[in-house]
């Protein structure tokens, strides 16, 4: 199950960690309000981050990075939101932080989405890639809703 950040904030382990050199699917459903979140504990302080975030059918979006280093806290970092095409780009750095991040589509908000998610350190620095598609049903790989 992936739970929204603010709702894990005392408890981390709800939300997914993106592992180095690895890819994931996810289907986020319509019915759970997209309720997802992404840990990025795996990253070394004072890394930096380059995200990006599109979505080939001009779904609207925002990402926002939480802060959960303090104990039962997830703190709003920032909020970046796409351009009318679904492009959402920003660079970050971990600082000293525990960075989780929530992606929220702001358009097509009644259509269930795949989400496909990848993180590769090239010199030191992370780059966050993550392609969401409009889907027409939600299949077996539906970790947004209630379990």
């Amino acid at each position: 199950m992936l739970a929204a950040c603010n709702e894990v904030a005392a408890d981390k382990p709800e939300c997914v960690v993106l592992p180095e050199g690895d890819t994931m699917s996810f289907t986020l459903t319509s019915d759970s309000g997209f309720n997802n979140c992404f840990s990025l504990q795996v990253l070394k302080p004072n890394t930096q981050i380059r995200f990006f975030l599109t979505m080939p059918d001009n779904v609207q979006n925002k990402v926002e990075p939480f802060d959960s280093s303090a104990p039962g806290t997830a703190t709003a970092v920032a909020e970046y939101v796409s351009n009318v095409e679904g492009a959402n780009g920003f660079m970050i750095n971990t600082e000293n932080r525990e960075l989780l991040l929530r992606i929220t589509p702001l358009t097509h908000a009644g259509t269930d989405k795949a989400l496909t998610a990848s993180m590769i350190l090239i010199n030191g620095v992370a780059q966050i890639l993550f392609l969401m598609e409009d889907i027409a049903a939600s299949n077996s790989n539906d970790l947004s809703g209630d379990q």
